[in-house]
């Protein structure tokens, strides 16, 4: 139990940091303005269509691949100082030990993850309140984007992973598109967390950043280069959902991302365990 009150305690100790970190307030300014300009895409549609949507509106805007790569890479910026060596760290490094210490990182890079994307749905939601109906169903303005029941003069960039629609009730196919973003999201810490300590931070945020932006490429034969390209498993509609197609299953999905988190825990560990640590200026 008192391990498991250190880890914790590890973790929100980085999250108390927010709160003077002017990357932080950066990165939220961006993406608020991002989804500023964005919603009246959704906002628009609704007004032309003269219809409501429902508030499950994630998957249709991580379905676009610029938001996708914008989102992810904003991501990259908030843990680009991973592993989060400041001058407080040496002490707690050594009163905590370097095990439970980096238990406390990678559980902070998982609700930070989590926090990221909640922030994500909350700005969408926010900008689009007036297009917005609640229903506990998917809605008939969601099936008809993802049918492709639109008007094509109309011209509105706007797509909805079908497969979803017919797999999952809004409920859970929105906590498994939220689930697999985070898994990705601490992948990506992690990522940047080994090659920081290895070499340096431009190292790390570039490794990562070539991560999310190749995920975009269909390299070869698009529906098995699909299977390597973990960010573009966030898009639902790049998944087989419900049996019928050769993409990458969600077992599949969970599988490689679990193995790639426990893999990189333990790189991240050794070269902690090995390595002197010293303090890393804040971003």
């Amino acid at each position: 139990m008192g391990n498991l009150l250190m880890i914790w305690r590890l973790c929100i100790q980085n999250f108390r940091k927010w709160t003077a970190n002017p990357r932080i307030y950066v990165l939220a300014i961006l993406m608020l303005i991002h989804f500023y300009f964005y919603s009246p895409t959704i906002n628009n549609f609704c007004q032309d269509m003269e219809l409501s949507i429902t508030p499950y509106l994630f998957p249709l805007v991580i379905k676009n691949m610029a938001n996708l790569n914008l989102i992810m890479l904003a991501l990259v910026l908030l843990f680009c100082d991973a592993p989060f060596l400041d001058e407080e760290q040496p002490y707690i490094l050594i009163r905590a030990g370097k095990k439970r210490w980096m238990a406390g990182q990678v559980l902070y890079l998982a609700l930070a993850s989590l926090v990221y994307f909640v922030f994500i749905q909350v700005s969408t939601l926010l900008f689009c309140l007036q297009s917005l109906e609640f229903d506990m169903e998917w809605g008939g303005t969601i099936i008809r984007i993802a049918n492709k029941k639109i008007p094509p003069d109309l011209g509105y960039n706007v797509n909805f992973p079908v497969n979803l629609i017919e797999a999952y009730d809004p409920l859970n196919g929105l906590l498994l598109n939220t689930g697999i973003a985070v898994l990705v999201g601490v992948m990506l810490g992690l990522i940047m967390f080994a090659l920081n300590i290895r070499f340096n931070r431009a190292i790390g945020a570039l490794g990562a950043s070539a991560v999310v932006l190749t995920s975009s490429l269909d390299l070869g034969n698009p529906n098995v280069s699909i299977y390597f390209r973990p960010v573009a498993w966030i898009d639902m509609g790049n998944l087989n959902l419900n049996g019928l197609s050769s993409l990458p299953s969600v077992e599949y999905v969970l599988a490689v991302l679990g193995i790639a988190i426990l893999g990189l825990s333990i790189l991240c560990y050794l070269l902690v365990r090995k390595k002197n640590i010293e303090v890393m200026p804040q971003i």
